[in-house]
């Protein structure tokens, strides 16, 4: 915690992270940002509605069943996470990130939410890797 706070007080000039970090402390965010987090939280609620289920492989190598819900709310990243990866990728201006694991895709939808973010090819690029 106390390098945090250092970083936190004596950001390095320029450093892309001095915001980001300042959202775990205090927790705020523009109108714009706030949105931004809802778009991705309404993703969330849409497979968190989704009356399915899936076989997955646990870090055990165990194989078990999860429903949607159980994906969308527990092994995704949350809101606040995905609050801090938003903020980051906008901070660091990403036009392409690499992405490594998947599970429902809400954290890929937070960091392509940046306004830097382009969709078009070529553009900007989320790349996504799973095993």
């Amino acid at each position: 915690m106390a390098i945090l706070n250092v970083l936190y007080l004596s950001p390095v000039k320029g450093s892309e992270m001095g915001y980001p970090l300042e959202f775990l402390f205090d927790r705020r965010l523009s109108h714009a940002e706030q949105q931004a987090v809802c778009r991705v939280e309404l993703v969330r609620e849409a497979v968190d509605r989704q009356a399915c289920s899936f076989e997955v492989v646990n870090r055990d190598g165990k194989v078990c069943q999860l429903t949607a819900s159980q994906i969308a709310q527990r092994s995704s990243v949350n809101a606040e996470w995905g609050t801090f990866l938003y903020l980051c990728s906008q901070s660091f201006r990403a036009r392409t990130i690499l992405e490594l694991g998947s599970c429902a895709g809400i954290s890929g939808c937070y960091l392509a939410s940046s306004k830097y973010y382009n969709l078009c090819p070529y553009v900007g690029w989320l790349w996504k890797v799973s095993t």
